[in-house]
């Protein structure tokens, strides 16, 4: 795990400081050692540099950017590819020779030997860029769940990459010509992140999960071409076994794919919190192998929120070597002050917060964590599935009119629900009413999914941001496909990269293992819901190691109490940012609108609580990075 960035000038101004900063930028994704490589050529000059956090071969022979035998090749990576050791026995019958134990030598011949269909045998999370000296090429891949992030900027003078976009602010073609794309700011405010291929800026792009991209230098052109999608393993033939075979097929790969991620020259630990998810990673450890298992847990004074009693007593049950910590409001208030500079986009997702805070305190013990992610979507964990596929056969069943447009939509709707008792206001009652009301014209379960899944409705933000375009999520084929192709990668597996990241800890993710999805996406709808039970294959395998009566108990999440916040100590900061004079300095929001909202959640109309969040973070990122205020 670690972070590179990249400087490709075509306009023969290429300075070397400009790339130093670019990398420093980063500096806490690999504090342990850093390296940089320069080329010039007659039609551009290219600079990489990294930044290594030492997992895999603690020597100086893993040190990047690694140049190739034949000095042709040049590689930078991020990541780990976990079985490169099977990988690196293949290409030595092939006469590689080795100098180091890292899997990025094996990365970096691999590349050589098979170009890119080399991507098709690594088991990992990865951002890789190999440039050719030869050919004048670079070659730049991202694993096939998006785990690990690569960010790219284009210009007519340069082409810039990184593993975060902070890094582009060092450069003054980003620097001095940014402005922000009102799509994806729209999309944050629907969804509370900005879904990919765009960011938040013009110009400035993600590349894709399961893509990689080929750059003529010599002709500043490059094609992104896809070797691995979501879509065709929703497409492929169900697996047709019993429902027993399939959990022992289960079993199988996660205890295959756990180990592999032990893979490690430093210690390691898992995040455990009440959940199956990441208790089948503590689980299955812990009884295949002979270590004992490190395990982390935060909790929070709020016992509303808490569930770090249930992972103490899984922690005592597994005999794992366990650390938890009890988190104030205030601590946790305090990390919110550092998510502008954490996350380099808008960021909506609260759980943000206390990802950071178990991640910094893993770090005091452990370079490497495992953890659960992926689990919710491989094994239909969210009750929301269940949830809109009953309210769509409702709609159905019934002919639910849809209400229009105006009605639902209609600000005065807010002063007009002022009646509503204070008891049902407070539980966010009058919110989800107008939105139940406002899905019954959805015609797709997909359609439906995706609507429920918004914050603000596209009215809202066209009069919040005075924008007549939206970009929605694409219609896919199930509920599941669209999380693995959005919120997966720009939500949850965003939150965890930066939250550990900035702890400068290496985060895995075993349940989001390749086979693992093609083998879920492959097993029937009616198994994972089995008697409408979420998870039923994975708790199936869980309960073969964990009683069930220690499961029994109802999963918090690492929700955090948003309108308890706002209502009380953020209330001063929320009118120091959101009011009449600080948002005319930021031309993108509709202050009158905004101002609006704000009154109306404050005189207690029913607005959603998540609203004002999604404005004040929007607010404090824009002081950041758009005013430079830290």
């Amino acid at each position: 795990m670690c972070g590179f960035v990249g400087l490709v000038d075509f306009s023969g101004g290429f300075r070397s400081d400009f790339l130093d900063s670019m990398a420093n930028a980063i500096n806490h994704r690999g504090p342990d050692d850093s390296g940089t490589y320069f080329s010039e050529k007659d039609s551009y000059h290219i600079g990489l540099a990294h930044k290594r956090l030492s997992i895999q071969d603690l020597s100086n022979n893993g040190h990047q950017p690694m140049v190739s035998s034949c000095k042709d090749y040049i590689i930078v990576f991020n990541g780990e590819v976990y079985n490169f050791d099977g990988i690196k026995k293949e290409l030595k019958l092939l006469n590689y020779h080795f100098k180091s134990n890292s899997d990025t030598e094996v990365i970096l011949y691999s590349y050589m030997e098979w170009g890119d269909k080399c991507l098709e045998k690594f088991i990992g999370m990865f951002a890789i860029c190999i440039y050719n000296k030869q050919d004048d090429s670079l070659f730049i891949a991202r694993d096939r769940l998006g785990v690990k992030p690569l960010y790219y900027y284009l210009n007519e003078d340069v082409f810039l990459f990184s593993s975060e976009l902070k890094s582009f602010h060092s450069h003054p073609n980003f620097r001095e010509s940014k402005t922000i794309n009102t799509e994806a700011l729209a999309s944050f405010f629907q969804y509370g992140y900005i879904n990919g291929p765009i960011t938040i800026f013009d110009g400035a792009y993600k590349l894709e999960p399961g893509t990689f991209m080929i750059f003529d230098l010599s002709k500043g052109a490059f094609e992104v071409k896809t070797y691995w999608s979501i879509d065709d393993c929703f497409t492929q033939k169900k697996i047709n076994l019993s429902e027993s075979d399939l959990v022992d097929e289960l079993e199988s790969l996660l205890v295959d794919s756990y180990k592999l991620r032990t893979v490690s020259d430093v210690p390691y630990g898992v995040f455990l919190s009440g959940g199956y998810d990441s208790v089948s990673v503590a689980s299955l450890l812990s009884k295949k192998t002979d270590t004992r298992i490190k395990t982390f847990t935060i909790g929070f004074d709020d016992r509303d929120y808490d569930e770090s009693e249930q992972a103490r007593e899984l922690s005592q049950y597994l005999g794992t070597d366990h650390k938890q910590l009890i988190l104030t409001e205030d601590d946790l208030l305090d990390i919110l002050h550092e998510l502008p500079e954490i996350f380099d986009e808008p960021f909506g997702d609260s759980s943000s917060i206390p990802t950071i805070a178990v991640s910094r305190l893993a770090a005091q013990d452990v370079k490497v964590v495992l953890s659960g992610d992926g689990g919710d979507e491989n094994f239909f964990g969210y009750g929301k599935y269940l949830h809109t596929k009953k309210l769509f056969e409702f709609y159905k069943k019934y002919s639910v009119p849809s209400i229009s447009d105006k009605l639902v939509n209609d600000k005065s709707l807010y002063t007009a629900f002022s009646f509503v008792p204070f008891k049902l206001k407070k539980s966010n009652l009058v919110s989800k009413t107008l939105k139940i009301l406002r899905l019954s014209k959805c015609s797709t379960i997909e359609s439906l999914y995706i609507e429920a899944n918004k914050y603000f409705l596209d009215d809202e933000v066209r009069r919040l941001l005075s924008v007549t375009k939206l970009r929605s999520i694409a219609s896919l084929s199930s509920m599941r496909h669209i999380d693995f192709s959005s919120y997966l990668p720009e939500d949850i597996l965003q939150k965890v990269d930066r939250a550990s990241m900035n702890a400068s800890i290496e985060s895995r993710e075993p349940i989001l293992d390749h086979r693992i999805v093609e083998f879920s996406a492959r097993i029937p709808e009616s198994v994972h819901y089995n008697d409408e039970i979420t998870k039923s294959l994975l708790k199936k395998v869980v309960h073969r190691y964990v009683p069930q009566e220690l499961m029994s108990r109802k999963k918090k999440g690492f929700s955090i109490p948003i309108d308890k916040w706002l209502q009380g100590k953020l209330k001063n900061d929320i009118d120091k940012y959101i009011n009449s004079d600080f948002l005319s300095d930021i031309p993108y929001l509709n202050s009158e609108e905004v101002i609006f909202l704000k009154e109306s959640y404050y005189n207690k109309r029913g607005v959603n609580p998540h609203k004002i969040w999604f404005i004040y973070t929007f607010v404090k990122w824009y002081q950041r990075w758009m005013m430079n205020v830290r």
